[in-house]
């Protein structure tokens, strides 16, 4: 519960997940502050090793997604409904793994696999249109914002504060 109300930025599923592997011991299932710090920072080194991870796996993805339509030249929201084969907007992994074998993308269905799961944050088994356009806004934002900090530009003062509180809780 003291996760929840530190509002430390982490989802309900990452809350859930870092719960779940603390070692609870004893009657009273307590354990020492001193060893729930210790926990809660190697969770969350955990959960921002795989954030990077899911990040990485997207933009390579992506990168290689937006690269075969344009090579030939397919709209994506044309090739998205057609193969939307319930015609419900949104695209089950078979119509997904479709779609990538259609623009030409030799993924192999495994690491297609993981990156469907890993675009359908809601664990629906559907992803929608609006999903695939958002990763690709999101690397391209990214890529902006590497540059400006690159050069120097100074972050906004809530990402600021949050990268304090941040580095505070690794000190």
């Amino acid at each position: 519960m003291g996760l929840k109300k530190l509002r430390a930025g982490l989802s309900q599923d990452e809350i859930e997940k870092m719960m779940s592997s603390i070692p609870f011991e004893g009657k009273d299932s307590s354990i020492s502050a001193s060893v729930f710090e210790s926990l809660v920072v190697q969770g969350a080194k955990k959960l921002e090793n795989e954030r990077e991870y899911e990040k990485l796996a997207l933009q390579e993805w992506i990168t290689s997604f937006n690269g075969a339509l344009s090579q030939g030249q397919i709209p994506l929201e044309r090739v998205f409904q057609e193969h939307d084969m319930a015609q419900k907007g949104s695209l089950n992994f078979e119509d997904f793994a479709m779609m990538n074998e259609f623009i030409g993308l030799a993924t192999p269905k495994k690491e297609l696999k993981r990156t469907f799961d890993i675009i359908d944050k809601q664990k629906t088994g559907r992803i929608r249109l609006e999903d695939i356009k958002s990763i690709s806004n999101m690397i391209a934002n990214e890529g902006e914002a590497d540059s400006s900090e690159d050069s120097g530009a100074a972050l906004p003062p809530d990402e600021l504060k949050l990268r304090q509180e941040l580095d505070d809780l690794y000190e």
